[in-house]
């Protein structure tokens, strides 16, 4: 399909289509950017009866995402907030778009981080680490991420702020 075509594929309700359409645009690296708002808008999607199919969908939109480096801040906050979604596919798939969008991310990150509450440390975990790989660009997290190294006992935690404050600072 042409990308007009594929746009409103992913607007209308026939999932078997919308696969089809995903998974072509999976192969086409960078040209899908053109219909990311259709792509942000699929995200959003709920389905009853064919939940789990529809969320394998959304993982692979996960993964465009990623690839066409979607700065819009729902598809961050989005993402974000696949980030310890129970379906391990779709945990990575965040993880990994996220990486991808680099530095755009880092606001909604940071704030995100600055959110967490002190005993949910596998977040606060995935947050630390996006945010290292980020290098220099992240200097502006190193004062929260040292008031998060002194409230914490939680040698993980603390591990990856040591390890993303020497990112930040090599860079």
């Amino acid at each position: 399909p042409t990308l007009d075509e594929a746009k409103t594929i992913l607007k209308g309700n026939d999932l078997a289509e919308q696969e089809r359409v995903i998974k072509l645009l999976l192969w086409m690296e960078t040209r899908p950017k053109a219909i990311e708002n259709e792509l942000i808008l699929f995200l959003n999607k709920k389905s009853i009866d064919q939940k789990e199919k529809l969320i394998d969908l959304q993982t692979d939109v996960m993964v465009i995402l990623g690839n066409i480096q979607c700065e819009q801040p729902q598809a961050i906050k989005a993402l974000i907030g696949t980030l310890m979604a129970t379906e391990t596919n779709q945990s990575y798939a965040a993880k990994k778009s996220l990486q991808q969008i680099g530095k755009a991310a880092l606001p909604q990150l940071s704030e995100r981080l600055k959110n967490t509450i002190i005993q949910v440390c596998g977040l606060r975990y995935q947050l630390i680490v996006l945010i290292g790989q980020n290098g220099s660009a992240a200097k502006q997290a190193l004062p929260l991420l040292k008031k998060i190294y002194q409230e914490t006992n939680n040698t993980d935690i603390r591990y990856a702020i040591e390890a993303a404050e020497q990112s930040i600072n090599e860079q």
